[in-house]
């Protein structure tokens, strides 16, 4: 699979932004071939530490949260986008309910 990893990253971004979320940090430090490492700004009045998007990709596209240190492989970009925008629903359905 080839991925433009521009392409990527502005394809995240604008679903972080949809979903309510900034970009803070589009790297976290060098990034080796094949792997993206995005910050993500919790909202307003979330106590909880910078959420961490790692995606990789080789043959097939996956994605890490370090929060929940969960894994997922997805076969194309349209899946890998929806396990970013579940995660981020569900994450702030988990913050109102806290409330």
């Amino acid at each position: 699979m080839i991925i433009d990893k521009i392409k990527l990253s502005l394809a995240i971004e604008k679903l972080v932004n949809d979903n309510g979320y900034d970009l803070i940090n589009k790297d976290r430090g060098p990034n080796p071939p094949g792997k993206l490492c995005l910050a993500v700004q919790p909202q307003k009045g979330d106590e909880r530490p910078l959420l961490y998007i790692v995606v990789s990709w080789s043959s097939r596209l996956s994605v890490t949260f370090d929060e929940a240190k969960t894994h997922k492989s997805c076969g194309n970009l349209e899946q890998l986008l929806n396990e970013i925008k579940d995660w981020l629903l569900n994450r702030k359905k988990n913050s109102d309910n806290s409330k």
